[in-house]
């Protein structure tokens, strides 16, 4: 379920992915992938409460709480920063596709054609997250 929520995310459905997440409140407890997915979706939505009911259910310092607070900060920190948190998250995780995804979209807004370069040959990425960094360089490639 965990991996519906994050390709209905990748998709930008933002709607279905609240709907999977009322649905499946949490695969287990203590699911802390599932929190931040259900944190990025409320995020996404802006909906506040939900938001943050689902940061407090994170472990202070995980991987997970990391992503999530670099996502709530996009735009806020300089880009340096933001990419500094989420590659600290992204090592935490052992390269969980989840955080190659967020990775990706920072470095996306850092037109590091490079670091999208590296991320794409990652070994055992998910489909849909390997077409999201290619989407990403294509998008440098074609558009800056």
């Amino acid at each position: 379920m965990a991996d519906a929520l994050r390709d209905l995310l990748l998709e930008g459905r933002v709607e279905a992915a609240n709907a999977l997440v009322r649905a499946q409140p949490a695969e287990s407890p203590g699911d802390d992938r599932w929190r931040w997915l259900a944190a990025m979706a409320a995020l996404a939505d802006s909906d506040a409460q939900a938001l943050a009911r689902h940061r407090a259910a994170l472990p202070d310092g995980s991987g997970w709480a990391l992503l999530l607070r670099a996502q709530e900060q996009a735009g806020k920190l300089p880009r340096r920063e933001l990419a500094a948190l989420v590659t600290e998250a992204r090592a935490r995780l052992g390269d969980h596709p989840d955080a190659v995804w967020l990775h990706a979209q920072v470095l996306d807004l850092q037109s590091d054609e490079d670091g999208l370069a590296a991320l794409a040959a990652l070994p055992d990425l998910p489909d849909s997250v390997r077409d999201f960094v290619h989407a990403k360089r294509i998008g440098l490639a074609f558009f800056d």
